[in-house]
Parts: structure tokens; C-alpha cells; sequence
């Protein structure tokens, strides 16, 4: 009688620490539920008519989208940046990616692509952190971040009542760049310069720090500006 092969040491690996995992990785594909094609918008307005307590959104979606305030924490570099009077720029590019429910867990899940979105402000406020000392604060006169690509997961907790609020969002970004007043420098202070060239040294990090908190602004802005409003105002 031959000898059967050992078991593949990785998938061993994976079932020892998580028993179950094969089985839900394989069935994948049984357990969701398309219940509109992902390109049919209409559909989609449909569905969240039909599961929560919104309304559809009349005419195109805004575009250019405005904020009062946006506060970014970026602990990479000791630093935090307060932007007021955002003027947003893109939305319209934004496509709907996958949309699906998993019937072993009743989750909706919805994932909006963001494609050349861009930020404009005139006023900054940043702080630089120093050890042992009193932050300093500067004011710049513009900051401008474009964001090349990103994508927002969405995952509503129970698909049959759709609650926004509930709601789980993720971030996965793809490519940004950024351009800043020199007025930063000013008062010019060595922990103004590493913190400066720490950002632009760890840029792909810093951008991920600030996009993940931002997940809901996005996320929440679109779907309650192209799908269904929910009433909610996200800041």
C-alpha cells in the first residue's frame, strides 16, 4: 500500500492556528450573494431603499464636495495638521468595485474605488511635537494633497438593516503626493526640519496613517451622496 504524501506544511500551519480556514476559504464563492451587478448604481439605490430607513439622492453627485475641518494625526513624525475649508475635487470619479452579501455571516459589503480625488485648502495649522518641550505651532497658507487611487471597504453588519452608522471601513491606498506652503518653516526650528524630512522620508507610512481615519469621511460622503442618505453628517 503507498505511502500518502505528508501534508502540505503552510496549509497544516494555517488549520493548526486557525481551524476552519480551509473550509471558509474554499467556499468562498458558495456563501456570496450578488444581488445587483456591480456596475448597476440603480440596482444598488434599490437595495438600500428596500434595507434602511434613507432616502435616494436626487440629481449627479457633487462635485466639487466641501469640509469645514479635517484634523490629521500623523505620529510618524510627531506632527498633527488641522486643514479647514477643504474643497474636494473628484468624487465624481468614483466606482463602485464589488458589492456582495456573505450569507454565512449576513454582511453587506460594498467597496468604492476613488480615482484622481483631490484636496485643496487655504489655511493650515500644524503642530510639532519635541521631546520635553512645548509644541510649536505654525500657520501655512495652502496645502494641496492629491490622491491618485484608493479603495474604501464598507461592511454593514446585518445586510437585511442597513445601518450607516454601524457601518466598518477600511482604506487600502494605492498612490498619493502632496504639496505644501514653505511658510511651515516658519519659525525655522531643527524639529520643524526632521520632522519635515521625516515626512517626506516615510511618505508611503504617513499616508497610510492619515488615510485610514479618514475611511468614514469618504466611505460615508459617497454613499450618502450617490447611493442612499441616511441623515448623517460625518465631520
Amino acid at each position: 500500500m503507498p505511502t500518502p504524501p505528508p501534508p502540505h506544511p503552510t496549509r497544516s500551519l494555517r488549520n493548526s492556528l486557525y481551524p476552519g480556514m480551509e473550509q471558509l476559504v474554499e467556499d468562498d464563492d458558495a456563501i456570496i450573494e450578488r444581488p445587483c451587478e456591480i456596475g448597476d448604481i440603480y440596482c444598488i439605490r434599490k437595495y438600500f431603499d428596500n434595507h434602511a430607513k434613507c432616502v435616494i439622492p436626487k440629481g449627479p453627485l457633487p462635485d466639487p464636495v466641501y469640509r469645514t475641518q479635517g484634523n490629521y494625526y500623523i505620529p510618524k513624525s510627531n506632527f498633527t495638521a488641522v486643514l479647514t475649508e477643504i474643497k474636494y475635487t473628484g468624487f465624481k470619479n468614483t466606482r463602485v468595485e464589488e458589492f456582495y452579501i456573505n450569507r454565512r455571516t449576513n454582511k453587506l459589503i460594498i467597496a468604492l474605488n476613488f480615482r484622481g480625488i483631490r484636496l485643496n485648502t487655504p489655511s493650515v495649522y500644524a503642530k510639532f511635537y519635541r521631546r520635553g518641550r512645548e509644541p510649536i505651532v505654525t500657520f501655512m497658507t495652502f496645502a494641496d494633497v492629491q490622491i491618485y487611487a484608493f479603495t474604501v471597504t464598507v461592511i454593514f453588519p446585518n445586510a437585511e438593516d442597513l445601518q450607516l452608522d454601524d457601518a466598518e471601513m477600511t482604506v487600502f491606498l494605492e498612490a498619493a503626493s502632496f504639496v505644501i506652503s514653505p511658510s511651515v518653516f516658519v519659525p525655522p526650528d531643527i524639529q520643524e526640519f526632521q520632522t519635515v524630512a521625516s515626512f517626506y522620508d516615510n511618505f508611503p507610512a504617513v499616508a497610510d496613517e492619515v488615510a485610514f481615519p479618514e475611511a468614514f469621511y469618504y466611505g460615508s460622503t459617497y454613499i450618502q451622496s450617490n447611493i442612499c442618505d441616511f441623515g448623517l453628517q460625518f465631520y
